[in-house]
């Protein structure tokens, strides 16, 4: 694949979930404090072992190489969006409970 198709791949076609959660991973961690940012660091032990089995299964001239990577990062995606959200709702109960003292 030459590199116009890795960028056509992984901004345009079905690559563009595991984009997406590349993003949403690090705006959790750098969003998130405390134990909403470790469990968006959850995730990404098993997207990395996902990734190095697409990457085997590409040289291997496999056609689904990308399945299971496709899945994988859409499931860590919403799990790492839902911890923001989990850190965002908390954080402001934290703050209208401290403003009420």
């Amino acid at each position: 694949m030459a590199t116009s198709d890795w960028v056509r791949f992984f901004f345009l076609g079905w690559g563009l979930s595991f984009t997406i959660y590349v993003a949403v991973q690090l705006a959790a961690v750098l969003l998130s404090r405390g134990r909403y940012r470790w469990l968006a660091v959850a995730p990404v032990p098993f997207v990395i072992l996902v990734s190095l089995h697409a990457v085997e299964k590409y040289y291997a001239a496999s056609s689904l190489w990308p399945v299971l990577l496709i899945i994988t990062s859409t499931i860590a995606a919403v799990f790492c969006l839902v911890m923001m959200v989990g850190a965002l709702i908390t954080r402001r109960k934290v703050r209208s409970t401290e403003a009420l003292r």
